[in-house]
């Protein structure tokens, strides 16, 4: 059986688990109310308790009140499975144990955050605007803000993979790689060659994915690695059983190199991500080379979640981090849904209500509560020039349209908003008035901002800023943008779907 082979029929194995499964405990569920059905009183008592229970089950939960409001009306349709569907898809959970082990490793993380050189004196003299959002950072996730650490920017997944693959090939001690997917193909093989070679040599070589993210990866795939010496984690496996923690994802993208020199940004390992492959058009991405200082926080970040998710505790490095010539400021900093603290989407809105002249952002998927709209729309009305960048061919059709369905209050809050010309735009970037941006994995949505381990790296006149900004500015000329005359040229049956769509936004 060719190689080809082997990966379909690994997907096809993975996929019909997935839905066998899904089908039985579905049957379970209806097979539980045809036998309630005989004792209808008694079943709607039952009813109206659990669905009671489960109301203040939701309410007690220390989240937004729009958040809450959709899965409250779920129970007065479905009070028997509501609270279960809640638990599954609504909130991230932990076990005792993992909890334990959680804040235990948290702990070592902002201890060794603490030994770093601390540069936020110098930024609040540089730029006290940036520092109040620096410091919003730190005191959120741990992560300080360093100097001394070169920055590139790439505008695509093609463009970033041969510094990939030059840093990969240079390698003398470590290569740590962490991605939501991981496909096997041309991009992966290219990358899989030098991490055995380097495996062969005796450096210490990590491979972490995320489980559903990777569904499709050949049975074969991580024993293939452990048998060349290469230590391998599927992130929150899957267990073909409906599991309280299925819904938290690691979406983070790594690949660190010695500690020296670090990759990120929206890029998976897939051909698509390198447009290989056409799947929704040009695939518009994003990326970041980082070398220097900071990459000692990326890489104590990639060894927090290995040791959360596999027990195994690393030895932590003292902090001699890598030194670069650089007068500009960067903080890599990484969400986690095991808290309350949304990181993501309080630096974006942060970076939104602190705009003075322009802010730019893309997204593939727009689906927000009152924060985000509140800092775009009051923004917008305050005179800043505030721009969002969306697919014009979106990878899906019900997500696409939950998009455009915060389209119409937006537009008259005065957001300019493009849909890229046949494209899917993938990349997650943020900029405002020439001076600080973010680029990386965080989603303008639900999913990132509550349910996902997701990074992103802020920066501060760190040099390419400009280049952040040209991107924006190619991107917003290759686009079409998005009108009120637009939204109201679509029928009437479009624009009520849009309506439920946003009411059911939470749930997505």
């Amino acid at each position: 059986m060719d190689r080809q082979s082997k990966r379909n029929t690994g997907r096809r194995w993975r996929i019909s688990v997935l839905l066998v499964t899904a089908v039985i405990q579905i049957g379970i569920m209806v097979l539980a109310y045809q036998v309630s059905k005989r004792y209808i009183a008694h079943y709607v008592l039952i009813c109206e308790f659990i669905s009671f229970c489960t109301t203040l089950y939701i309410l007690r939960e220390d989240t937004n009140p729009s958040y809450k409001l959709p899965w409250v009306a779920l129970t007065a349709f479905l009070p028997i499975v509501s609270g279960f569907i809640y638990i599954l898809f609504g909130k991230a959970h932990l076990s005792r144990k993992e909890g334990r082990r959680y804040r235990a490793l948290l702990f070592d993380y902002n201890e060794a955050m603490n030994l770093c050189d601390d540069a936020s004196g110098r930024l609040e003299a540089a730029n006290t605007n940036a520092h109040m959002v620096s410091d919003y950072i730190h005191k959120a996730s741990g992560s300080p803000v360093f100097r001394n650490t070169l920055v590139k920017y790439y505008a695509s997944g093609e463009a970033m993979l041969p510094d990939m693959l030059e840093a990969l090939n240079s390698a003398e001690e470590s290569v740590y790689i962490e991605y939501f997917i991981i496909k096997e193909g041309l991009m992966w093989d290219r990358i899989h060659e030098i991490l055995r070679r380097k495996a062969e040599m005796g450096l210490d070589v990590r491979v972490m994915y995320d489980d559903i993210g990777s569904l499709h990866l050949s049975k074969s795939f991580s024993v293939q690695l452990k048998k060349e010496n290469i230590r391998v984690s599927a992130f929150n496996p899957f267990r073909h059983a409906i599991v309280t923690r299925l819904n938290n994802r690691d979406h983070r993208k790594y690949m660190i190199i010695d500690g020296k020199t670090a990759f990120t940004g929206g890029v998976n390992i897939g051909d698509e991500y390198i447009n290989l492959q056409s799947r929704f058009g040009y695939w518009k991405d994003s990326g970041l080379r980082l070398t220097g200082e900071a990459v000692w926080a990326v890489n104590e970040q990639f060894l927090f979640l290995w040791d959360a998710n596999t027990g195994d505790k690393s030895i932590k490095r003292e902090f001699h981090p890598h030194m670069e010539r650089s007068e500009g400021f960067v903080q890599p900093f990484f969400d986690s849904p095991m808290d309350q603290e949304r990181v993501g989407e309080r630096v974006y809105s942060t970076i939104i209500r602190r705009a003075n002249r322009y802010c730019y952002i893309s997204t593939p998927y727009l689906v927000i509560e009152e924060e985000i709209i509140n800092a775009l729309a009051i923004a917008a009305k305050s005179g800043v020039d505030v721009r969002l960048l969306t697919p014009g061919i979106p990878d899906k059709k019900l997500t696409n349209m939950l998009t455009r369905s915060y389209y119409d209050q937006l537009l008259r809050a005065g957001v300019r908003i493009f849909e890229y010309n046949d494209s899917f735009v993938h990349a997650k970037n943020c900029i405002s008035d020439d001076h600080m941006a973010m680029v990386g994995t965080i989603n303008l949505d639900y999913r990132s901002f509550r349910h996902h381990f997701e990074n992103a790296v802020w920066l501060v006149d760190s040099g390419v800023e400009a280049d952040i900004k040209a991107d924006f500015v190619k991107a917003f000329d290759n686009s079409t943008e998005f009108t009120p005359d637009t939204l109201s040229s679509h029928s009437i049956i479009y624009r009520l779907i849009l309506t439920l769509l946003r009411v059911l936004a939470p749930m997505f």
